[in-house]
C-alpha cells in the first residue's frame, strides 16, 4: 500500500492541478510573490552572513576566547538567529552548527525547537497590524508567543546539562569554505524555502472552499499567513480569534516544518519531536494570552 501510494500520489497531485489549474495558478503566483518580496530580500542576506560566521571559522576563532568560554558563542547565536530572522533560519543554523560539530544531537534537538521561530518582523507588520484586533499590546503578544519558548527552553537545556557526557568532545573542522561555495549554498537554500513557499500555497489555495467545521483548524494550520487570514475572517469573538492566531503563530504552520526540514534533514533531528514540542508551546502560548485577556 505504501508503495502504491508512493508511485500513485505524482498522478494524483498533477491530475488534480490539470482539473483545478486556474486556482493552483493563483496559489502558485501567491507563493512566488512572497518567495520574491518578502523571503529572498529579508533571509538571503542573513543566510549568507550566518554561512560566512560558520564556515569561515568565526565561530570556531570565538569558541576559544575566553568570554565565551562559560557561554556556548553557538547557543547565543542559535538564539539570535533564530528569534531574530525567522523561520527556517534557526533550523538551518542549527543543523549546520551540528553538521560542523560545535553542538551534539541532544543539544541540536532542543535548540531546533527553540531558536526557529516567527521573527519579530512578521509578528509585528502581519501577525499584530493585519491578524488581530486592535488595542491589543504588542508587548503581551510578544511575552505570550516566545515567553514559553524561553521558558522551556531553559528547562529541557538544564536537564541536558545534568545528563551531558563530561568526556565527550566535539570535533570542531579546520577546513574553510570559499565565497563562492558559501555563496551557492545559501543560494541553494533559499530556492528550496520558494520551492516549499509555492508548494504549500497552492495546497492551502485550493483547499480554502473545505475550511469548515472539523476541516477549518488542519487547513488553517497548514500555513501561517493563509491560516491568520482565514481565522480573522470567521465569525469567531476578538478572544478566540486572539488566542487562535497566537497559537498558529506560536507553532508555525505545517509549512514551517517542512522549509525547516529541508535545510536541516539531518537523520539525528527528530521532527516529531519538533512537532511535538512546537504543539505544546503552541498551547502554552494560547493559554498564556487568554489568560491576559481575561485579566
Amino acid at each position: 500500500m505504501k508503495r502504491l501510494i508512493q508511485y500513485l500520489w505524482p498522478v494524483l497531485a498533477l491530475t488534480i492541478l490539470v482539473i483545478f489549474s486556474k486556482t493552483a495558478i493563483e496559489g502558485a503566483k501567491n507563493g512566488l510573490f512572497l518567495w520574491a518580496n518578502v523571503i529572498v530580500p529579508t533571509l538571503l542576506p542573513f543566510i549568507i552572513l550566518t554561512n560566512i560566521i560558520l564556515r569561515g571559522q568565526t565561530l570556531a576563532y570565538l569558541v576559544n576566547q575566553p568570554l565565551f568560554k562559560k557561554f556556548h558563542p553557538g547557543i547565543l547565536m542559535s538564539i539570535f538567529v533564530g528569534f531574530l530572522c525567522g523561520y527556517p533560519m534557526g533550523g538551518k543554523f542549527v543543523h549546520d552548527l551540528f553538521v560542523s560539530g560545535y553542538i551534539d544531537y541532544k543539544l541540536a534537538n532542543i535548540l531546533l525547537v527553540h531558536c526557529n521561530n516567527a521573527s519579530p518582523m512578521f509578528i509585528l507588520g502581519y501577525v499584530i497590524y493585519y491578524g488581530l484586533p486592535e488595542g491589543l499590546s504588542p508587548l503581551s503578544v510578544f511575552i505570550a508567543i516566545y515567553g514559553p519558548n524561553l521558558l522551556l527552553f531553559f528547562f529541557r537545556y538544564r536537564r541536558y546539562k545534568t545528563q551531558k557526557d563530561k568526556s565527550a568532545r566535539l570535533e570542531i573542522p579546520n577546513h574553510e569554505l570559499s565565497l563562492r561555495d558559501i555563496f551557492l549554498d545559501s543560494l541553494s537554500t533559499i530556492f528550496i524555502i520558494g520551492i516549499y513557499i509555492m508548494i504549500f500555497s497552492i495546497i492551502t489555495t485550493l483547499l480554502i472552499p473545505f475550511a469548515k467545521g472539523l476541516f477549518f483548524y488542519p487547513i488553517a494550520s497548514l500555513e501561517v499567513t493563509v491560516g491568520i487570514s482565514l481565522i480573522k475572517e470567521c465569525v469567531f469573538s476578538d478572544i478566540k480569534k486572539t488566542v487562535l492566531i497566537v497559537m498558529l503563530t506560536s507553532f508555525g504552520g505545517c509549512s514551517a516544518i517542512a522549509q525547516t526540514k529541508s535545510v536541516a534533514n539531518h537523520k539525528a533531528l527528530s521532527f516529531l519531536s519538533y512537532t511535538f514540542w512546537k504543539l505544546c508551546i503552541a498551547m502554552l502560548s494560547g493559554t498564556m494570552i487568554y489568560l491576559m485577556l481575561l485579566i
